[in-house]
């Protein structure tokens, strides 16, 4: 409703981050001190208000609930008082991180040492486990809405739907995460 009288500032492109409910906070921090280099208020030129501005943003960002909430405050969509419990953000962040080490896992090459070539392995072999526990504890809860929803299927609830929407993009991140480290391997060779 805010997004309607007043103006919102984007913090995603604040700090020219894509507007997406699920970011790394290494890309936040990096975010956050590109534009305090230039904002902050022992810098020549440069204003409190840019500081602040940016501080505001880097809280925002960082905390999930207040991510999502910002994203549909942008989008201008009504926000749930309170936000749907069912969203585990816990989740999603795991998911992001995972993610995020699928796309800087560097693959394994023929000049690496062999002491190298077993720290790829065993880090690419950590993040195919890491993905398969999150797949299994994701097919779980989407199983459970899924169910729960089949009780009354032309009555489902709004925040079960979103459930649903939600376990599914999980899913399919993992699954892009996944297609990057096969992609990877099948380019240099195996990790």
């Amino acid at each position: 409703m805010r997004g309607k009288f007043f103006r919102v500032t984007d913090c995603f492109a604040l700090f020219q981050l894509p507007r997406s409910p699920v970011l790394g906070s290494d890309a936040i921090k990096a975010a956050h001190r590109r534009g305090m280099s230039t904002a902050h208020p022992d810098k020549p030129d440069s204003t409190a208000d840019a500081a602040l501005s940016l501080n505001e943003a880097r809280r925002i960002l960082s905390d999930p609930a207040l991510r999502l909430r910002h994203l549909l405050e942008l989008e201008g969509l009504e926000i749930p008082e309170p936000l749907p419990a069912h969203t585990d953000w816990q989740m999603a962040e795991r998911v992001g991180r995972v993610l995020e080490d699928a796309r800087v896992l560097t693959p394994a090459t023929p000049s690496d040492s062999g002491l190298l070539k077993a720290v790829k392995r065993n880090t690419a072999a950590k993040l195919e486990v890491e993905i398969q526990r999150l797949e299994k504890v994701l097919m779980h809860s989407l199983n459970a809405e899924l169910e729960a929803a089949s009780v009354m299927p032309r009555h489902m609830p709004l925040c079960s739907l979103s459930a649903v929407v939600f376990f599914q993009k999980q899913l399919r991140l993992l699954d892009s995460a996944r297609c990057q480290m096969r992609e990877k391997s099948r380019v240099d060779g195996p990790l």
